[in-house]
């Protein structure tokens, strides 16, 4: 119910259910993910200092379950990034992208990540990443915009450019592109 809410963006109503889950049953794993729930959206919030207090508590916590370490460190970052800490998401991210056995969010982490290193002007290791999320073959629209964000994270100073031109042009002739020509000839 609680996730119901904080993707209706109900998140008064999600904050009271998360918080009454991880009261309720703190004997159990639940606690984490609720408590993992209501860091995220005590972070839509924006009330940055009480997602800060949830984030000590659970990394302070000695029984952390595995299955949950993960979506911990992608949380971390996701409040580093709204905090505008790209350093410090970027060191997150890399950290969850190492844990992470989902293929799925594995994908769309280095994508994410891929988006942090261009922001930092790190554009050779965003440039990488989205290679690296090609060819984990997501679904067409993330490999469509991963190719498209390589080239425009490219700059002169990474080499040549004769990679991403061929691809780019080999994109232009596929007729699954078609409602994208613009954006590709831009």
């Amino acid at each position: 119910i609680g996730k119901a809410y904080f993707y209706e963006q109900n998140y008064i109503e999600a904050k009271s259910i998360f918080t009454y889950v991880a009261k309720k049953y703190k004997k159990t794993d639940t606690r984490y993910e609720a408590r993992l729930w209501l860091v995220r959206t005590l972070i839509e919030m924006e009330d940055f200092e009480r997602a800060d207090e949830v984030i000590r508590t659970l990394t302070n916590a000695k029984d952390l379950p595995e299955e949950f370490v993960p979506d911990f460190k992608a949380t971390r970052a996701w409040y580093h990034i709204k905090l505008e800490e790209y350093d410090r998401a970027i060191l997150e991210m890399e950290e969850a992208i190492l844990v992470q056995k989902d293929k799925k969010l594995l994908t769309r982490w280095m994508f994410i990540l891929g988006q942090l290193y261009a922001i930092q002007g790190e554009t050779i290791r965003a440039n990488q990443m989205y290679k690296d999320v090609v060819k984990k073959h997501p679904e067409y629209e993330m490999e469509f915009w991963a190719q498209m964000n390589r080239a425009l994270a490219y700059t002169s100073e990474d080499g040549s450019s004769f990679d991403i031109k061929k691809v780019l042009l080999k994109m232009l002739r596929d007729d699954k592109n078609l409602e994208y020509r613009d954006k590709l000839y831009y």
